[in-house]
């Protein structure tokens, strides 16, 4: 954690960054959060991402009981206390305290907590050489799209992932239809064209995914919102996964099996090269 937090209006020291025990969102997972990556001190899209934070809350009956202007100042504010400038800023809003266990409307004003960590990305070598992925059963409820604190079933596929020495769990429904990974969006080319699942009930609005339609769109690249079937991506030619922290991460196989030549694509080069551009506002 870095070296000031931001706890429910105040800016305080590690140590002094406390919630109730009786927090919902301790208690039940009952909050929502964001995860915004800062390049050269400036954060990647955040007001993409206090938006997004906004319309989870509308989605779940969450009264957020501030503005989101006022979150944006507190991850700014956070974000000039640690004097980062390539960091991760993690905003947390939970429903309150506990107070009345027939009643969720009963609580007390909602917790809003910002914490701003140092991150300078994951190593190179994982972008030139692309990493591997395995299926795993999609586990997750209908809220999976919204970034609620309930994330136990995304934290068990990726440990799934882990065990099986995979980067990311790509998350399969029993129908056979790819969703997103545990912690990412899905892209796979397939007969030179890109899709990408739409976004819905467990396809979340990644902000990185969001990010890179803009580029495909600036480039001329063919893409296409569509289902993609676990059947057919083992023939894809190129794969990635979109995110705050990870970025476009090509995948280079799936279950063992390799994607196209084993390597990264062109494509996904491509989109690698113009994201870094425009994570730094040069693109």
């Amino acid at each position: 954690m870095g070296e000031v937090s931001f706890v429910n209006g105040q800016l305080v020291a590690p140590d002094d960054a406390h919630v109730s025990v009786a927090d919902r969102g301790l208690l039940f997972g009952d909050g929502l959060y964001e995860i915004i990556r800062v390049y050269g001190g400036r954060p990647f899209q955040l007001n993409a991402h206090v938006e997004r934070l906004g319309w989870g809350a509308r989605k779940i009956g969450f009264e957020l009981g501030v503005s989101l202007d006022s979150l944006r100042h507190a991850c700014l504010d956070t974000l000039a206390a640690n004097e980062s400038k390539e960091a991760t800023i993690r905003l947390i809003v939970t429903r309150g305290d506990f107070a009345d266990p027939q009643r969720v409307s009963a609580t007390a004003k909602p917790s809003v907590i910002v914490t701003c960590d140092e991150f300078t990305g994951y190593p190179d070598s994982f972008y030139d050489r692309g990493v591997d992925v395995v299926n795993v059963i999609d586990g997750r409820s209908d809220l999976a799209m919204i970034n609620t604190l309930n994330c136990l079933p995304n934290v068990m596929a990726k440990k799934e992932a882990e065990a099986k020495r995979a980067f990311e769990a790509l998350l399969v429904t029993k129908k056979g239809f790819v969703m997103s990974g545990s912690q990412s969006n899905v892209f796979a080319v397939l007969d030179g064209i890109l899709l990408t699942p739409p976004v819905g009930e467990r396809v979340p609005p990644g902000i990185t995914r969001e990010a890179v339609l803009e580029i495909v769109r600036r480039e001329g690249i063919s893409c296409r919102e569509d289902a993609i079937l676990n059947d057919e991506i083992g023939d894809a030619e190129e794969m990635f996964l979109t995110g705050t922290l990870m970025e476009v991460m090509p995948v280079v196989a799936i279950d063992g099996r390799p994607v196209g030549h084993g390597a990264p694509g062109n494509q996904t080069a491509r989109i690698i090269k113009a994201f870094k551009l425009m994570a730094r506002g040069a693109y």
